[in-house]
């Protein structure tokens, strides 16, 4: 048999054969500062006159005045160090044909052009980068022609405002231009990025000034308004110029001033003993975006030391103002509006316009000459970050920012009013969109003076983490932020395959809606992005035509270089119909041709064939049935133990689907986070309701989606479901093992926090409720449209309604209404197949899973219908402590006969726990609390007791009659003097270190029961257990008809619980020791077989699921202790609905087994 043969017959099967990798790594020589400064000035010599002599223009890093010239205009001495990078060499154009040659010439020697104006950029963007780059310098472009006839200027973008400001002076005392109070700053880039100061709720900013500007475009054409169009002129006004081009100048109209205008500075701290700073603040959120537009009243918080008590520090509150007016209409305007800063005329200062603009920037005693100083200002080591609020921080939260601040100690807070014009110019009016809407913005302010990166590094974390601490507060999705605030943490591009995705991240912070159309503008005038920088806009995607591989893919397959194990293997063709054809297409990634797969076991290969060994065709003349191929293939895999994959390239492959799945694909990226954006940690964060899930060492999620619509889950499902993530979904955060938002295993999360929508319909008691809502604001929603309705459910107010629903709903109403879930008319579900499901479309099956059988098992919740419950207009609550020395231990044991048999409008919620005593010094003792609420009347209450419990003595003076919306806010604690709009606010809790166990107990303890409790709980000294009640309507309620199954028969369930306040080495291991001993010593006391559990009181504990050919078992430990004999009816939902158990997690409801 011959070689032919022989392949002939082997020929159903690839063969291997030897491959030599040659992995070769070109490295590109940089180019030197000697070389390039030859080849650039030759460059400029032949673009510009001869006569211009421009060498006297170009400075390379070996002339003498390199140096003063690059420092000169650097005013962040953090970015003036010996290691920050320098540009190889500076240029700077006296003439326009200068810029001209400039842009020509960097684009033919290929390398990165810096734009800086006034050096006033707070990331260096302008005069720093990573990469070899030229600065073009702008400060000797600062011309200024006033023309007063007009009213407008020209005005250079190298000029400082100090410059304007004066020129305009020097032709009339009653104009001015309203633009920064920083008499340094440059025009070209305050200008370019919006230009706010004190004036703009008079006048706007300074680009809604702007009428006209000469820039000079990739092309190095020189074009004004007309030339450049409509779209490119919106684009400079507020798009950061130097994405598009070096702005020359721009043409403003002036406006008219008083001839006297008034300023102030009035200043307060916590220590003040006769004012109240937190009220002062609240009226100035109130006032100052609302008041005469004429005024603008800055306010600035900072950590300060006490004047009061020596070596303390406090918060030092101050407003400065400007009024365009005179003093005496100021002082009667804030008398009305603002009589809480108690200004007087003698705080006033009257003055000139320019007087203002000395005032505000150098100090009351300087001259207008000194305006033209462009070095007054000595550079500081600093950061800045930026944000908006829209709606006023509660008195609690401005509280909660002053601890935070003194904590902290090197923090500022700025906040600048918007309102007056801000408020009626539309957001895409300029590209600038921080319009209507905004209350003030605020500046974050850290300051130093020496150098070293362990200073550095302490004072910038001090930035981020007030950042990431004031999230609550400021807008969101996204969460906006300044141009001209540039902030790096927020994103950067490094100009690679996902330039336009990186774009996305920081762009919509910074141009919200706008940003999309500022890309198309990029495009079209700069399709190459020539002018780029860390945070300019990117081109469109694709827009590098010629290239057959979307910019998804790329990204996806850049990400895996340095990162892949290679392997050579041969694959059976026969056995190509077990992998499943993803996508298909010619790359130069490797050099050879890919073809991307994805095998039915969820492992990722990418088969490369190259293109220098594709065939060996057989002899035709061999009469073969088939023509028999070898092909040498490299086989890329990567697997979860090798590569897990990236924040980043999940990021891009994520997006691209949620885009191609949702009505508005344009929004999508502000909605998604990586772990590279800025806002992830404080995302993730924001509803961690449990320290111990929130340390260095927590798994993160990949991604967080953030939906804002229900298409948008919709997609998310169906994208984790195509990529083959793991997805959490997460409402409140109230998880007491964190279920909903870590994981082992790489996942994702979907939080619902934006969907917080009630619709309240008081006539039918009805109220349509979002799963993202918070109990809290349930509460309030009710309240608002009726004094006499309400809803049973949880006491603490910012428990997430999703979680809490599907779990079951307990609450200090259930023995009078039952569980939330008793409640529940309606639902909307997203199923595993993306489809919105209602009741009667999702069926009775599903529908009873979800009330108590935990709704991330089957799909993600949308919202509940929920029926009201009539509540009285006055309810009674009290609360009543014995120690062991008062007789507890009787009182606890009548508890038992009492609490779960009487009124059912009557709940008591018993609490115990080791204190220390206070009748003998020294010694422990356990403290039994008793918190009640009844729904009627404080006599009524207490004729009940003294029939049925007059152990407890209950006197009429304990008790307190109020509102049923006033018991919320007694029940959750909020005794610190808050109004009831706190229930609103999602961040009033005091996150803790944590653990929680549960128990139902069915026959009462005896006292010699409760002795060995008692006893047991001071050994152990840090676990106290609640006892809440049941009966009334929750043994009325069959265990079947929700799958919750803790119905007639149990007495009262305990909830165990541990807290501490540290993550202290050990401290940690000790506190969970604790409650699980305590939870050993109660087995003889609660229920058997099973023992049972509260599915809300999440307890790791009792049963993992491992999520692998176990699973159902698994499930069976844990399942039967949380639903009792509901289990098995909830394992054939979940396999009717989600055979391939999509939703699942650590605790989730099994599909059945497969019968092999």
């Amino acid at each position: 048999m011959g070689k032919s043969s022989t392949l002939v017959h082997s020929s159903r099967f690839f063969l291997l054969l030897l491959l030599l990798l040659l992995n070769v790594t070109v490295s590109e020589a940089s180019p030197t500062e000697e070389s390039v400064y030859t080849s650039f000035l030759e460059c400029l010599t032949n673009h510009t006159n001869p006569s211009d002599q421009v060498s006297n223009i170009l400075f390379s890093q070996t002339n003498v005045s390199f140096s003063s010239i690059l420092q000169a205009y650097i005013r962040n001495a953090r970015l003036n160090k010996t290691s920050t990078p320098k540009p190889l060499l500076i240029i700077t154009p006296l003439q326009q044909s200068h810029v001209q040659a400039t842009i020509l010439c960097a684009k033919a020697i290929k390398i990165q052009l810096k734009v800086r104006s006034g050096g006033h950029d707070f990331e260096g963007i302008s005069y720093v980068s990573n990469q070899p780059f030229i600065i073009l310098d702008m400060f000797q472009f600062r011309n200024i022609t006033v023309d007063i006839q007009n009213e407008v200027a020209v005005v250079q973008s190298g000029a400082i405002l100090g410059e304007v400001y004066y020129r305009i002076w020097e032709k009339s005392k009653v104009h001015g231009f309203p633009a920064g109070v920083c008499i340094t700053v440059g025009v070209g880039g305050h200008l370019s990025g919006g230009g706010y100061g004190n004036m703009m709720r008079k006048f706007g900013l300074s680009i809604d000034n702007v009428v006209d500007a000469e820039i000079v475009d990739v092309n190095g054409r020189i074009l004004d308004r007309k030339s450049m169009g409509e779209e490119l002129f919106w684009a400079i006004r507020g798009g950061g110029g130097a994405s598009f081009g070096v702005i020359l100048s721009y043409s403003i109209k002036l406006v008219q001033v008083p001839e006297v205008v008034t300023v102030f500075r009035v200043e307060e701290s916590l220590d003040s003993l006769d004012q109240n700073i937190t009220e002062f603040v609240l009226q100035w959120q109130n006032v100052a975006p609302r008041t005469d537009d004429r005024l603008f009243m800055r306010l600035h918080i900072q950590p300060a030391s006490s004047k009061v008590v020596k070596g303390e520090i406090t918060v030092r509150v101050s407003v400065m103002a400007l009024f365009l007016g005179g003093a005496d209409e100021l002082v009667t305007l804030l008398g009305k509006e603002f009589p809480s800063l108690g200004l007087k005329k003698e705080n006033c200062s009257e003055m000139s316009w320019i007087g203002s603009a000395l005032w505000w920037g150098i100090s009351s005693n300087s001259k207008p000459d000194e305006l033209l100083d462009r070095n007054i200002d000595s550079a500081k080591f600093l950061k800045r970050k930026s944000d908006y609020v829209e709606n006023p921080i509660s008195k609690d939260g401005l509280e909660g920012i002053y601890k935070k601040l003194i904590e902290l100690g090197k923090v500022g807070l700025t906040f600048n009013p918007y309102g007056g014009k801000m408020n009626s110019i539309a957001s895409n009016a300029t590209a600038f969109p921080h319009r209507a809407g905004n209350l003030f913005k605020i500046q974050y302010s850290v300051n130093w003076d020496k150098p070293g990166i362990d200073i550095e590094n302490n004072f910038t974390n001090q930035a981020r983490m007030l950042y990431d601490y004031m999230t609550p507060f400021v807008s969101n999705n996204p969460r906006r932020a300044f141009l001209n605030y540039r902030d790096l943490d927020i994103g950067t591009n490094d100009f690679g395959n996902n330039s336009y995705e990186q774009g996305v991240v920081y762009g919509m912070k910074y141009f919200s809606s706008n940003f999309e159309r500022l890309v198309k503008i990029k495009t079209a005038v700069d399709p190459e992005n020539f002018f780029r920088n860390e945070q300019s806009i990117p081109t469109h995607p694709g827009s590098d035509s010629g290239a057959s591989t979307s910019s998804a893919d790329k990204v996806l397959l850049s990400s895996m270089r340095g990162k892949l194990m290679v392997k050579v293997v041969i694959i059976d063709l026969n056995e190509l119909d077990t992998l499943k054809l993803i996508h298909t297409k010619d790359t130069n990634f490797c050099g050879p041709i890919c073809l991307l797969y994805k095998v039915l076991t969820s492992t990722t290969l990418i088969l490369c064939l190259f293109t220098t060994i594709s065939r060996i065709a057989m002899d035709k003349s061999n009469s073969v049935p088939f023509l028999s191929v070898f092909i040498i293939l490299l086989l890329v895999h990567v697997s979860n133990s090798h590569a897990a994959p990236s924040s980043e390239s999940i990021y891009v492959t994520f997006l691209q689907c949620l885009k191609n799945h949702t009505t508005q694909p344009n929004q999508v990226s502000n909605i998604v986070y990586s772990q590279t954006n800025a806002s992830y940690t404080s995302i993730f964060q924001a509803f961690i309701r449990n320290a111990r899930f929130n340390t260095p060492s927590t798994t993160k999620p990949l991604l967080i989606i953030t939906p804002l619509h229900e298409d948008q889950v919709q997609a998310t499902v169906l994208c984790s479901k195509t990529i083959g993530l793991h997805l959490k979904i997460r409402s409140g955060g109230h998880d007491f093992e964190g279920i909903s938002y870590i994981s082992d295993t790489p996942f994702i999360i979907l939080d619902m926090f934006n969907f917080q929508n009630i619709t309240v319909d008081i006539q039918n008691e009805i109220a349509i409720i979002q799963t993202g809502a918070s109990l809290g604001q349930v509460y309030y929603r009710i309240w608002e449209k009726s004094k006499v309705h309400g809803f049973p459910a949880g006491v603490c107010p910012t428990v997430g309604v999703g979680g809490h629903l599907s779990g079951g709903g307990y609450g200090n109403m259930m023995r009078k209404f039952g569980l939330s879930i008793d409640n529940i008319v309606d639902a909307k579900i997203i199923d595993v197949n993306g489809r919105i499901l209602d009741k009667k479309t999702m069926g009775e099956d599903l529908f009873w899973a979800i009330r108590g059988g935990g709704g991330a098992s089957f799909g993600v919740i949308l919202s509940y219908t929920v029926k009201l419950v009539s509540v009285p207009e006055k309810v009674t609550v009290f609360q009543v402590d014995k120690s062991l020395e008062q007789n507890a231990t009787d009182i606890v044991f009548q508890w038992q006969q009492v609490a779960p048999h009487t009124d059912d409008r009557l709940f008591m919620r018993l609490v115990l726990q080791p204190v220390n005593s206070k009748i003998v010094k020294g010694k422990k003792t356990v403290s039994a609390s008793i918190q009640a609420m009844f729904l009627g009347g404080a006599d009524e209450l207490v004729t009940l007791f003294g029939k049925e419990f007059p152990l407890l003595g209950l006197k009429k003076e304990i008790c307190k009659e109020m509102s049923w919306i006033e018991s919320v806010f007694y029940w959750a604690n909020y005794n610190d003097g808050s109004s009831l709009i706190t229930l609103l606010d999602r961040s009033h809790y005091k996150v803790h270190f944590s653990k929680r166990k549960s128990d139902y107990v069915k026959s009462p303890i005896p006292k010699d029961g409760l002795k060995w409790i008692m006893n047991k709980l001071i050994e152990l000294g840090k676990v106290e257990l609640v006892f809440n009640p049941y009966g009334g309507k929750m043994s009325e309620i069959s265990s079947a008809a929700t799958a919750f199954a803790h119905r007639a028969g149990n007495l009262y369930k305990i909830q165990y619980t541990a807290s501490w306040e540290n993550s202290a080495a050990g401290m940690e291991k000790s506190f969970i020791s604790q409650i699980r001993m305590m939870y050993s010593y109660m087995t003889p006391f609660v229920s058997k077989n099973p023992r049972s559990a509260y599915l809300n009181y999440r307890d790791l504990d009792i049963g993992i699921n491992g999520h692998d050919k176990n699973a159902y078992n698994d499930g069976v430990v844990y399942g039967m202790k949380y639903f009792g004999e509901n289990f098995e009816r909830l394992v054939k939902v979940k396999t009717a609905v989600d055979p391939e158990n999509f939703f699942w997690n650590e605790q989730s409801i099994p599909t059945l087994p497969s019968k092999v």
